[in-house]
């Protein structure tokens, strides 16, 4: 589709550029060609493909649907590790798997048993893993379980803002919850 103006054309330049980055698993690299998954990179290209589509711009369904495969794949891998729990590792996989539920829940293929996985080590998770999962519940119905899990992430920081992707009526719960914040 052509863009109607310079903003949809760098959009959709910028779409075209994504995708040139993903590869035959579905997955994308740090480049166009790259050899190797970069699954932070793959999980936010999900993100960002995603939020191009629901602002209606050109996103062809059948890139999306392989990344989407390869997420739930991802998830299925065995990467968490109970042997090395709170090292460094272990928390940027439990952040890519919570990042991972909350796009597909997103894309209507919520993970069920990988969000309930990830509540149960909600104690142990860092805040942008509690951030991720929150989004994951919001998603899937479960507001009682975000509004927790956004409380247990709430971090004293002055100007502290609500986290894009949840509606108005979450983020006024949310700031019910949490007074004293700005948004």
């Amino acid at each position: 589709a052509l863009a109607r103006n310079p903003m949809e054309a760098s959009a959709q330049a910028g779409i075209g550029r994504v995708l040139s980055m993903q590869r035959p698993g579905g997955a994308f690299g740090w480049w166009p060609g790259a050899e190797e998954d970069y699954v932070h990179g793959s999980v936010y290209a999900i993100e960002f493909l995603t939020e191009a589509r629901r602002a209606q711009f050109d996103v062809p369904a059948e890139p999306l649907v392989r990344a989407l495969d390869w997420a739930e794949r991802m998830l299925d891998s065995g990467r968490e590790s109970h042997e090395n729990r709170h090292t460094p590792v272990w928390h940027q996989v439990m952040r890519e798997q919570a990042f991972a539920c909350s796009q597909l829940a997103r894309n209507g293929r919520a993970r069920m048993d990988w969000q309930t996985r990830l509540w149960e080590l909600r104690a142990e998770l860092d805040v942008p893993a509690r951030l991720h999962l929150a989004r994951a519940w919001a998603a899937t119905g479960g507001r009682d379980r975000a509004l927790e899990l956004l409380a247990a992430a709430s971090m004293p920081l002055r100007g502290a803002t609500v986290p894009t992707g949840f509606d108005r009526t979450l983020q006024s719960q949310w700031s019910e919850r949490i007074p004293n914040r700005r948004y």
